[in-house]
């Protein structure tokens, strides 16, 4: 997974998620949990 400059990076504790907010594409999401990166 790329991340773009401006992206945040967050990890979700409670739905065990990892979740990729890119500034530069209007504040759009991409959440993924760590299961399915296995």
């Amino acid at each position: 997974m790329q991340v773009m400059p401006g992206a945040t990076l967050k990890y979700e504790l409670i739905t065990d998620e990892l979740c990729l907010t890119a500034a530069s594409v209007g504040g759009e999401c991409e959440c993924k949990t760590l299961a399915d990166s296995e």
